[in-house]
């Protein structure tokens, strides 16, 4: 997932957290060694995932297909990677299933450190219980929205039987669709088993250590997105102030002020500590953004430059800071 998409739904998900989970993860003011943060993380905090299973919206032309839609168009079969769609993405009951699982992930993403691992986050223990309510909620939610999914099933398939014609199997649809939506949460052991070091101490030393690079590589990485992420805004909304030549002004719109304050919101959330700096910059930008209100910002030109003005120079140490991150 990009940096984009980490902060793009925030928003949404936030909204629904309980208000304890606005706390930061105790990060002091001054940097820390990242070793020393990695031994934090390592004594409180769970790695999680959350495994989502759905039913497959695509599925790819049979040989025979193929070769019959290549001979229409005059193709060499082998070239030819087609496929169709089993359902319509767009249908009310299936998009709210998938709404309530895309939910679940963003708010999974939203509270835990990212990982390099694929699918694995690291969720402070003063969290894990507040993941698993929202989890769980979730799944209620799910349940709810499967029967109905399959409720218009059938409807559904006809749809798709009308679309799709001669390419349309009856075998690729199962009787009970509920049974291929879940979510699920599963904490991940990721450290060594201990008797590894009796049977082989030099493995175990090793497994121990690729633990403790990939932890210090989520710090790395969450330090770099939050970084990415503040440096956007930052500059998203600069230019949104900022005249052209002939002094006419690009116009602001409100989602400038709140795509920072949703930063903000995730940065109490993700921060580890691991850079002064930034900590630094996020409070000057988060002082001048301060009470702002949009329709007043629109309207006073004085105020718009006094914004810009002060956000400027953190736009600038934020690019450069990027730069040497990346």
């Amino acid at each position: 997932m990009s940096d984009d998409d980490l902060f793009g739904g925030l928003n949404d998900a936030m909204q629904d957290s309980p208000e304890t989970a606005t706390t930061a993860f105790s990060p002091p003011p001054e940097d820390r060694g990242r070793a020393r943060i990695a031994a934090e993380l390592r004594d409180n905090c769970f790695a999680v995932r959350v495994p989502i299973s759905k039913f497959g919206e695509d599925k790819a032309l049979t040989k025979a297909q193929r070769e019959k839609e290549a001979e229409v168009h005059g193709a060499d079969a082998s070239q030819r990677t087609s496929g169709k769609k089993l359902v319509d993405t767009r249908n009310p009951a299936y998009k709210r299933v998938r709404e309530i699982q895309k939910k679940a992930v963003q708010y999974f993403e939203a509270v835990c450190i990212p990982s390099p691992e694929r699918g694995i986050r690291f969720c402070p223990g003063s969290r894990l219980e507040e993941l698993c309510k929202f989890i769980e909620t979730c799944q209620i939610e799910l349940e709810v929205a499967k029967v109905a999914l399959q409720q218009s099933f059938n409807k559904l398939k006809e749809q798709q039987r009308q679309k799709l014609k001669k390419l349309f199997c009856a075998e690729d649809y199962p009787e009970d669709i509920t049974d291929r939506f879940s979510i699920g949460l599963r904490v991940v052991n990721v450290e060594p088993p201990a008797q590894l070091a009796e049977v082989s101490p030099e493995l175990y030393r090793q497994e121990k250590s690729r633990v403790t690079q990939t932890i210090q590589g989520a710090i790395a990485k969450t330090e770099r997105t939050l970084a990415v992420a503040f440096h956007k805004a930052v500059a998203r909304l600069v230019n949104r102030l900022t005249p052209d030549e002939t002094g006419k002004r690009p116009g602001f719109k409100r989602a400038s002020i709140d795509n920072l304050r949703v930063f903000f919101r995730a940065f109490k959330r993700l921060n580890l500590g691991s850079s002064s700096e930034l900590e630094a910059l996020v409070r000057q930008a988060e002082y001048v953004v301060g009470k702002l209100v949009a329709a007043e910002l629109r309207k006073d030109i004085e105020l718009q430059e006094k914004v810009r003005s002060s956000l400027a120079p953190i736009a600038e140490s934020m690019e450069r800071f990027v730069e040497e991150k990346l």
